[in-house]
């Protein structure tokens, strides 16, 4: 087993545990992780495993806190001790927004006055928790990032953060360091097709290195309009018409023009309300993803290729393929060994593979259209350039083309792009069967790499 140390309440390590029944640890990219200890009752451990007391997992970063324990009798099977709890995250869920509170500006100031006004410097001396420390983030992708909200009173404090950090991709922790309880924002590497600067983490169980994988998507709770109330005023945050337009109602009479004095513009408050109706589309979203066991023997080891809330690429046996966030990492651990259970979550589908016709799936990048593979109308798509095929669709590419790759006739070009300037082509050549690939990256074109398979 992996070393689990217990804390006790003042932060000191009373105990090493190395022999459970089996451990289930789950570390999150969005909010508090959880674990659960499930292990035949021992008096001696019972007196270390108690409430209010941490765990600790070597491997993680996160401090787990004990709240909750049952003994589970049975004749047959014995009697079991269940243990579970959450990361020290949830501590935030002790606390309430005091009094409503105008975010406006930088991302990071804002979820920093949130936590200074009730947590580490409140007007109220008994709200303080005396160890919690805010460390500001210098990650650019941190800094750019801006806000305008206007959190209720009486909001819980966990969740309102959560809310603001989910909109934008933003994860947080808080870790243990030297008694200090350490809050950061942070935002993953990204490790997929679409950048230059990482190399790539790929997971397919063409690579075998993703077992048992299971992909889902789903528009059960989808929502794409929202009508919003304000005080005086309402506003409409969303799009899409006909069959594909689903309204949701927003009351933000809550959001007030004016707090402690200080009045709201109208430009002001109606960024206030756009907000509100932003938060309640991106809590009814069209929800992709996917999970899957780990191979033990992977070239890719989470905590040195990649970590939580890094972006990969992931491809399953039917050909969907996205780029991805890890969300969450699940341990496994009983008698049997160790199983690492990553979680892939994603808002952007790149493709879909339907009766082997590729189309696009809601959220998808770029303002084309995939075509038809039925030949005419690809040829419809002929180009003489792929240096200007720049909008996500299937293309033909002539034998005029020079910027196709070197050593090829003619073939299909699929294209997948963010903007004019950020695109990635594949192209398949028709006489050879080769397939090469490369990306326009803040408008400067890779060279063309030529794609392997086990049978090239």
């Amino acid at each position: 087993f992996f070393e689990i140390l217990v804390l006790n309440p003042n932060l000191e390590t009373i105990k090493n545990i190395d022999t459970l029944k089996s451990l289930i640890w789950t570390d999150r990219y969005y909010g508090a992780g959880d674990f659960e200890i499930y292990t035949p009752v021992n008096l001696e451990l019972m007196l270390f495993l108690q409430q209010d007391y941490y765990l600790w997992r070597k491997g993680s970063e996160h401090l787990m806190m004990i709240e909750s324990m049952e003994i589970e009798c049975d004749i047959e099977e014995g009697d079991h001790l269940i243990v579970t709890g959450r990361s020290l995250e949830f501590i935030l869920d002790r606390r309430i927004v005091w009094e409503q509170t105008i975010l406006t500006g930088n991302f990071q100031d804002a979820i920093q006055t949130l936590l200074n006004e009730n947590v580490i410097s409140p007007a109220i001396e008994d709200r303080k928790i005396s160890n919690f420390i805010f460390e500001p983030s210098t990650d650019p992708n941190i800094l750019s990032l801006t806000v305008d909200a206007q959190i209720e009173r009486g909001t819980n404090l966990y969740e309102a953060i959560l809310v603001l950090c989910f909109e934008r991709g933003v994860g947080f922790k808080i870790t243990l360091s030297d008694d200090k309880f350490i809050f950061k924002l942070y935002k993953g590497e990204d490790r997929s097709y679409d950048q230059f600067d990482n190399p790539y983490v790929v997971f397919s169980s063409n690579f075998e290195n993703l077992m048992n994988s299971n992909y889902i998507e789903t528009k059960t709770n989808l929502k794409t309009v929202t009508l919003i109330d304000g005080e005086e005023e309402s506003t409409v945050v969303g799009g899409e018409s006909g069959l594909t337009r689903r309204e949701i109602y927003t009351d933000a009479k809550s959001i007030y023009r004016t707090v402690d004095g200080v009045t709201l513009t109208d430009e002001e408050y109606l960024a206030q309300l756009e907000q509100r109706g932003s938060e309640v589309l991106s809590e009814h979203s069209f929800s992709t993803s996917f999970d899957g066991e780990l191979d033990s023997a992977t070239t890719y080891k989470y905590g040195e290729d990649f970590l939580l809330g890094d972006l990969v690429q992931v491809v399953n046996e039917y050909g969907i393929e996205a780029k991805t966030r890890v969300v969450e990492m699940i341990y496994s651990q009983d008698l049997s060994g160790l199983k690492e259970y990553p979680t892939f979550a994603t808002d952007e589908v790149q493709q879909s593979v339907s009766n082997g016709v590729l189309t696009p799936t809601p959220g998808g990048s770029g303002g084309g259209s995939i075509t038809d593979a039925d030949g005419e109308q690809m040829r419809a798509n002929a180009i003489h350039n792929s240096n200007d095929a720049v909008t996500t669709g299937m293309y033909y590419v002539t034998s005029a083309d020079s910027n196709k790759p070197v050593g090829v006739t003619d073939g299909s070009l699929f294209v997948t792009s963010y903007s004019t300037a950020w695109v990635n082509q594949i192209y398949m050549d028709w006489r050879t069967n080769k397939t090469y690939r490369r990306s326009c990256a803040n408008g400067v074109w890779s060279p063309w790499i030529e794609l392997y398979t086990q049978n090239s």
